[in-house]
Formats: C-alpha cells, sequence, structure tokens
C-alpha cells in the first residue's frame, strides 16, 4: 500500500476506533493487524504512521494506575473541566454545567477500570462521510491541494475538542451547514457553501448556533461565517462529488 494512502487509511481507522473513548495499545494493536495496517512484529506505539496520525488527530497517552497493575490508554485530549468562577458566569449566562461538558463533545462515562473516559457525540453521518473522502483524487472542478486541504479540514474538525464536530452537533449544526456546496465547481461559490470549505486550512475561532467566526490564512483579521439554513435539493456534500464523473 502507498505510504500516502496507508497514512489515509490509519488516520481514519484511529478515529473510528477512538470515537466511543479511550481504547488500549494492545487492543488497537490487534484491530490494526487485522485491518492489514501493522505488521506482525510491528509495535503500534513505535510504528512511524501511527505516531503520525496520533499527532494529526491530537491523540494522548495516559496512564491508569501504579507499577505493574498500571496501564496504558490512547484518547481523544480533554479540554480543561469549568472552574467554579467559569460555572458562575455560565450560569449567570443561562447555561447549565452540564451543557457545558456538551459543549465540549464530552460526557463523563467510565472505563471497565473506573476511569473517566471522554464520549464523543459526533453524527456517524459525518464521520462515515468524512472517511470516504478520497485524498489523492479530487472531483471535478477543485485543484488537488485544495481538495486535500478540505480533507484535512474535515479531519481536523472530527478530531477537535475545542469547537469542533461535537460542539457543532451540541449546537444543532447540521450536515449542510458544515459540509454542504454547489452540485459542480463548489469553491467558485463559498457564499453558499457550508463552513468547512470555507476554513481552508485555517481555524475556528468561535462557534456559536448561527455563525462562526474564523482565522482563514491571508487574512489580517477573523472573518465571520454566518451558518447555511436552506438544504437546497440541488446541494451536494463533499463525499457524495467524489462519485460524480
Amino acid at each position: 500500500m502507498e505510504r500516502a494512502v496507508r497514512r489515509t487509511a490509519i488516520v481514519a481507522f484511529l478515529r473510528e476506533a477512538l470515537v466511543e473513548g479511550a481504547v488500549s495499545p494492545r487492543e488497537l494493536e490487534s484491530k490494526a493487524r487485522e485491518a492489514g495496517l501493522l505488521g506482525r512484529l510491528q509495535s503500534i506505539t513505535h510504528a512511524k504512521l501511527f505516531k503520525e496520525a496520533k499527532k494529526v488527530l491530537g491523540i494522548r497517552s495516559v496512564r491508569t494506575g501504579f507499577g505493574q497493575s498500571g496501564e496504558w490508554w490512547w484518547e481523544y485530549g480533554l479540554p480543561p473541566a469549568p472552574t467554579a468562577a467559569s460555572t458562575v458566569q455560565l450560569s449567570k449566562a443561562g447555561v447549565r454545567t452540564a451543557e457545558t461538558y456538551a459543549a465540549s463533545g464530552i460526557a463523563h462515562g467510565q472505563t471497565s477500570h473506573g476511569r473517566a473516559r471522554p464520549e464523543f457525540r459526533i453524527p456517524r453521518e459525518w464521520t462515515d462521510g468524512v472517511t470516504r473522502l478520497d485524498y489523492h483524487h479530487a472531483p471535478a472542478g477543485i485543484r488537488p491541494h485544495r481538495w486535500r486541504q478540505l480533507v484535512d479540514d474535515c479531519t481536523r474538525f472530527l478530531a477537535s475538542t475545542h469547537n469542533g464536530a461535537a460542539r457543532a452537533a451540541t449546537l444543532g449544526w447540521d450536515t449542510y451547514a458544515l459540509f454542504g456546496c454547489g452540485p459542480a465547481h463548489p469553491l467558485d461559490h463559498l457564499g453558499s457553501a457550508g463552513l468547512l470549505w470555507v476554513i481552508n486550512g485555517g481555524s475556528i475561532l468561535e462557534l456559536h448556533r448561527g455563525w462562526a467566526m474564523l482565522e482563514v490564512p491571508g487574512r489580517e483579521s477573523p472573518i465571520p461565517y454566518n451558518r447555511l439554513h436552506d438544504n437546497s435539493p440541488t446541494g451536494r456534500l463533499p463525499w457524495e462529488l467524489t462519485s460524480l464523473p
């Protein structure tokens, strides 16, 4: 398997494997070998492509317990829990503490070892759709480098615990508002394109129910983005574009 293709497959594998919470490297190794992504004698901890994918997705290694009873886990990084002061401020703004965790995409569950773990509330349609994107084959009308940038932006968006997919779902953003575009030449019509088409290698500074504030390369100051509310019957999603002739 070509290196770049294998790297893309590994990113998709880890994103799917950790979407429900922390997983031990031993379990990941077993699943990776079954998927043909890791050699029989390779260690997932030291395999270069897995280390690269781990960094791209913001995955961290955490240890529970001490000595021989301790165990390592891989999980997405957690945002800091709200302090008492921030909870008071949020309450004054009409936001309950439980909603604070939900907005960041984190719910406090328990692993089989009794350790709190993140549980991401991301629609399956989003994760499945982004997994289907072909990094190396841009649809007609989109330059290859711009298409690859979109795929990278979508991957980071799903993995981010700050203004990422879990928060967008909590705020009610729908699939078309995030990923939608016109049926042809979507980059020629960014005014009617979803949020991910506009980021272009930048970042989401703020994410609200009806709008977002973006930091976009080449712009001296942040730009606002108003959420799309019209699911046009002529609109498409990026994973549908890949199947177009």
